[in-house]
């Protein structure tokens, strides 16, 4: 379809309009290759090869002279078809002055025996023709989706035969379907094939330096593990072992929440199996309750369990996004704004890091339109970002903490009302909830957990459990804490204030264990 594009007499430029890592690249080596071979497809014009910096260098100079520089350059080139294999990145670079770019194409528009053969984005390619429709008559646009399935692993398969000459390695026959299959879970900003590529590239590194001469489906499993966050665990063994024991688990680091650790660890367990909405994150709450109560030592302990790491943990403070502009910082600002280029606060650590637990601090003090940005990952697990690239969430699991209501629990626990009810979640907490939040917004969690103000009892078990922590942190220096359980019980009784739950008592034990260290260490020294 290129090469009978470019031979016709009318209408004979083309953007070859595609995600990155489509193939346009590879379609216009192949048009390329053919006129070499034959000279066929375009009688009597030859291809000039222009690569895109020289142009955006000329672009960048801004200029009056800029535009009419380039025009007069193409202007004076012989019959021939230009190739620019990033056309995309000059149309951005001429974002700020678009009549330049415009000046830059009259010759291809004004000339019939000079063609210009362009790979833009899709975004590229509706910025450029909105600006100009006039361009529309002279220029045809060819459209690049990704291949399907069948071609994809005929396409690994020839890749796999030039990586067994490369890397002196053998595979199974198969191995070509799984790196298509898994190839979606490997982060990239590259559409299939090139992501597939990729992955098999990494793959043959990755058993090339263990010194292996097999390259077998763990070594694929294993590469994802590692750019993902992803525990390499084999499915169906010690994964699913590892989610049956989530329940004990947080139960164990999460006291005085039963109802709610019950609940998150059975969707998280289906979501992690595959068993729920495949177009959606694993799982998506919403924590509502007093401060200090467990709602961030909840999502702490399950991103550690559930993805094998505490660096897994993405934590935004909603509190600072609350105007509309702030909106920019979630998703990156658009090509042409400064801060282009870092990537968004939102959907830059969940690219580079696809398994990983959101967890969304404050979200009634976030403006509508962030909540709005929210409601979209959480209907269709997925987002684009400023660069007009799309972000998958489906592999993350999100909660959002909300102090919205933390008087009315409180009220309610010492009522002697049963505040994990359905009746107090439909009857006292939805009203409230709906006064801040939209009711769609509010509907597209799977489930809303009231985390209930800590008692005296369970305060001591959690002052029990810090101080273990606090011995692990200063385990090199062989110190120890011993107390009885009625003096911690005492303390926390002392301590307990329904408005910040057990962080008065941690700071106290903390604090104490601190002092006690260091009094040790001084005197240590000092004999």
């Amino acid at each position: 379809m290129l090469a009978r594009a470019v031979s016709r007499r009318e209408r004979n430029n083309v953007f070859v309009s595609g995600a990155p890592g489509v193939g346009k690249s590879s379609l216009l080596h192949g048009l390329a290759s053919r006129i070499a071979a034959t000279g066929a497809a375009v009688p009597r014009l030859p291809m000039l090869r222009i690569e895109s910096r020289q142009l955006i260098d000329i672009v960048r100079q801004k200029t009056p002279q800029t535009a009419m520089r380039v025009q007069r350059a193409f202007a004076s080139l012989p019959p021939a078809i230009v190739v620019v294999d990033d056309f995309g990145r000059v149309i951005r670079e001429s974002s700020r002055d678009p009549w330049a770019l415009d000046d830059m194409l009259r010759p291809f528009t004004e000339r019939r025996d000079l063609r210009l053969v362009g790979a833009v984005t899709p975004q590229d390619e509706q910025d450029v023709l909105e600006t100009f429709p006039h361009l529309a008559k002279a220029f045809d646009v060819l459209r690049l989706s990704e291949p399907p399935r069948d071609d994809l692993v005929h396409i690994v398969q020839e890749a796999l035969a030039r990586c067994e000459r490369l890397y002196r390695i053998v595979h199974h026959p198969t191995l070509a379907h799984t790196i298509v299959e898994r190839s979606h879970e490997y982060p990239s900003d590259r559409a299939l094939p090139d992501r597939a590529l990729h992955l098999l590239d990494e793959a043959c590194a990755h058993v090339r330096l263990q010194n292996e001469h097999r390259l077998t489906e763990d070594a694929i499993r294993a590469v994802i593990a590692e750019r993902t966050g992803m525990p390499a665990v084999p499915a169906g063994e010690a994964g699913r072992a590892h989610l049956q024991r989530l329940d004990d688990t947080l139960h164990a680091s999460i006291r005085g929440q039963g109802h709610a650790v019950t609940v998150v660890s059975d969707i998280v367990r289906r979501g992690w199996l595959g068993l729920r909405n495949p177009y959606r994150p694993i799982g998506s709450f919403l924590f509502l309750g007093p401060s200090g109560v467990g709602k961030t030592e909840c999502a702490k302990v399950l991103a550690r369990e559930v993805y094998g790491s505490d660096s897994a943990l993405i934590r935004l403070d909603l509190s600072e996004y609350q105007e509309p502009h702030t909106v920019q910082r979630l998703l990156g600002a658009p090509p042409g704004y400064i801060g282009y280029d870092a990537g968004g606060q939102l959907t830059r650590p969940i690219t580079a890091r696809p398994f990983s637990l959101l967890l969304l601090d404050e979200l009634e003090k976030a403006d509508p339109s962030i909540l709005d940005v929210f409601l979209q990952l959480l209907d269709d697990g997925r987002l684009t970002d400023g660069q007009g690239k799309t972000v998958d969430f489906t592999r993350a699991i999100v909660i959002a903490t909300s102090n919205l209501a933390h008087r009315d629990i409180m009220k309610a626990v010492a009522a002697g009302e049963d505040v994990g009810s359905p009746a107090f979640l439909t009857q006292t907490l939805r009203p409230l909830l709906l006064q801040h939040l939209r009711p769609e917004f509010v509907n597209r969690f799977d489930a809303i957990l009231v985390f209930r103000p800590l008692d005296a009892m369970t305060l001591a078990d959690i002052g029990m459990l810090e101080l273990q922590k606090l011995e692990m942190r200063f385990q090199q220096y062989g110190i120890r804490f011993t107390v009885s359980p009625d003096t911690l019980r005492a303390k926390a009784q002392e301590l307990a204030d329904p408005q910040f739950g057990a962080r008065p008592l941690k700071r106290y034990l903390e604090t104490l264990c601190e002092r006690i260290v260091a009094e040790r260490l001084f005197t240590t020294q000092a004999r």
